[in-house]
């Protein structure tokens, strides 16, 4: 139960949190109606994005180590911590891509955000059914089942996945 749901439901959390984040983020801009105000400072929109997208990544490793911290202080032992955070890192800037696209293209927090959580739900359900998606990769990595070569296998594989999403992302205009 530990490795195989706990923690990777704990450090999946963060992610979750994230693609919502940048959804409120982009989509309480134009809301409020100050990305306007934005797109007019000597800065591209695609500078814009990456900002915003990079903040939302970030808290991701430092969200999931406090997590795995808290697990180790209940003398729970969490191996390949380094590969965790990385797969959670990697695996958000997936997520936050899909949930800027999604916020920079309906502009609606309620649109974006139902839209968010389906697109979620079936990824996430979807992934389970290939052993190296990130759930079973972080049970792995969690138990010691798995090392660093994995880690790093898995997360070249989930970069694949991003590569094109940022492309896409970055010839979006505001």
């Amino acid at each position: 139960f530990i490795y195989g749901i706990l923690i990777p439901l704990l450090v999946f959390t963060p992610v979750f949190i994230s693609g919502g984040l940048i959804i409120d983020m982009v989509t309480e801009e134009y809301e409020r109606r100050t990305m306007e105000l934005l797109e007019v400072a000597p800065m591209y929109f695609s500078q814009i994005m990456n900002g915003k997208m990079l903040v939302a990544v970030l808290i991701v490793p430092m969200q999931a180590l406090l997590w795995l911290a808290l697990v180790g202080i209940n003398r729970i032992a969490v191996h390949n911590i380094p590969g965790i955070l990385l797969v959670a890192t990697v695996t958000a800037v997936v997520i936050v891509i899909l949930g800027a696209i999604i916020a920079v293209k309906y502009r609606d927090r309620t649109i974006s955000q139902y839209l968010y959580s389906l697109i979620l739900i079936f990824l996430f359900l979807g992934a389970y059914l290939f052993a190296d998606s990130p759930f079973n990769l972080v049970t792995r990595l969690s138990s010691g089942a798995a090392g660093g070569a994995e880690a790093l296998a898995g997360c070249a594989a989930y970069m694949v996945a991003a590569v094109p999403l940022y492309i896409y992302a970055g010839r979006m205009r505001g």
